[in-house]
């Protein structure tokens, strides 16, 4: 583009010597401004004709279409005109009446009148409705005090009635449905009572077992897991050892596979086949922990939905909870039921009895101990009632509780022990439990 503009320039130059300007003349230049205007005003005219001829259009198109409107209207209304009707010519003008001071205050008087009684209609209307409002109040709170005399709420339930997550209405017939499964053993949900199912095992012994739940102990804690995990981990372990031969290379991949299966049924991020096997130093492939998870669930016929010692031990720490006031006390003693709890799962003795015995009396010890409740207020309260075991037959298991946790410090198996002597468990593995009060193990009532 600058090389042709640079070769115009070369032209012009050029012929400058032949190029002769013209002179404007004024008059000229009149004429033509005259006839511009001209012209710019006959276009102004033909643009404001068009315009009026356009709107003269669009009000009719308007009117045109606003009468169709009317039409439709008057023949959709199925014959009532909402046109204004003729006025006849031959109708009567209104009369007109000239009213007096006395027959306006008669007037008057004759309207507050009915007024008055037609206020007394409306309050008596009223009263009738309040009244059936009120019966129907008194027939719904006699049928809930019924629904509440029915099931006659524990004291320590009272507080909680309005809580929802608590299901004060439901608790007892929970409670009561774990023991029915516990007594008729639905499933297969637990071992049966007092059974002494290593030694049917031929290459696996009840030492064994209590290695292998130490070791569980150490992995449920690593892997942050919840407690009901670990409580149905174990569970499904001893049901499989009740049933199944097991040779000893597989007993560890036999507790990692039941703890696998127990994470799946309650984690929400259950850990992965290659966590298990990275934590258990290659003893076992991810093909191998497969057909050992379906052997298991074959074998117990897929009951997952057992009865385990959380149930009860969640249970009573909420009825130990009544008789205290401080909440840092009410978290010891919940720490120390659980302390309990899960020693009596790793001991072998222990783990065979029925779990809501065993949390019955690591309950009561608990309480007992530390004074928390008497043996006259475990009487006269009926406790021995809510949980189904009266105080004598809590006594042997009681003390053999009592020695496994005195002896807790010098045991070998001390997965427990060092889970408890931790802030978050308040340092429950760290109390002297020589110091507890155990006189009540020495009586008989």
């Amino acid at each position: 583009m600058q090389v042709h503009q640079r070769m115009d320039l070369d032209q012009i130059n050029e012929n400058e010597a032949d190029h002769k300007p013209i002179k404007p003349s004024i008059k000229n230049n009149q004429n033509q401004n005259q006839n511009a205007k001209n012209i710019k005003n006959q276009n102004n005219k033909k643009r404001r004709n068009k315009r009026k001829f356009g709107e003269d259009l669009t009000n009719q198109q308007r009117q045109n279409q606003n009468n169709n409107k009317i039409k439709r209207r008057n023949s959709n209304n199925n014959g009532f005109n909402f046109v204004k009707p003729p006025i006849n010519e031959h109708e009567t003008k209104p009369i007109l009446k000239i009213i007096t001071k006395n027959q306006e205050k008669h007037d008057d008087e004759q309207e507050k009148e009915e007024e008055e009684e037609g206020g007394e209609n409306k309050f008596a209307r009223k009263l009738n409705m309040d009244q059936d409002s009120e019966n129907e109040r008194d027939s719904l709170n006699t049928s809930f005090t019924e629904i509440i005399d029915l099931q006659e709420l524990a004291p320590w339930d009272y507080n909680d009635t309005n809580n929802d997550l608590f299901v004060t209405d439901y608790v007892n017939d929970i409670m009561s449905n774990l023991r029915d499964d516990e007594i008729i053993n639905r499933g297969g949900c637990i071992i049966e009572n007092n059974i002494d199912f290593m030694s049917q095992q031929k290459d696996v012994n009840a030492r064994m077992r209590t290695v292998l739940v130490d070791w569980l102990v150490e992995v449920h804690r690593k892997f942050k897991l919840l407690p009901n995990t670990y409580f149905l981990g174990i569970n499904l372990l001893d049901r499989y050892l009740t049933k199944k031969q097991l040779h000893r290379r597989k007993l560890q991949l036999c507790g990692c596979t039941c703890l696998w299966i127990a994470s799946k049924y309650h984690e929400i991020y259950a850990p992965e086949m290659d966590d298990f096997v990275y934590i258990s130093d290659n003893a076992f492939n991810d093909q191998e922990l497969m057909r050992m998870e379906i052997d298991i669930l074959k074998t117990l016929s897929f009951t997952l939905t057992v009865p385990t010692v959380l149930n009860y031990a969640q249970r009573y720490t909420k009825i130990s909870s009544y008789y205290l006031k401080k909440e840092k006390e009410i978290k010891i003693i919940s720490d120390l039921i659980m302390y309990c709890i899960e020693h009596c799962i790793m001991s072998y003795d222990l783990c065979r009895l029925l779990p809501s015995l065993i949390g019955a009396a690591s309950f009561v010890y608990s309480c007992l101990s530390t004074k928390v409740f008497s043996i006259q207020t475990f009487e006269n309260d009926n406790i021995d009632k809510v949980i189904g075991y009266s105080f004598n037959e809590l006594i042997p298991i009681m003390t053999k509780i009592d020695l496994i946790v005195r002896n807790a410090k010098r045991s070998k198996h001390k997965a427990v022990y060092k889970k408890y002597c931790n802030q978050k468990f308040s340092n429950i593995g760290k109390l002297n439990f020589d110091k507890l009060n155990t006189s009540f193990l020495h009586k008989s009532s």
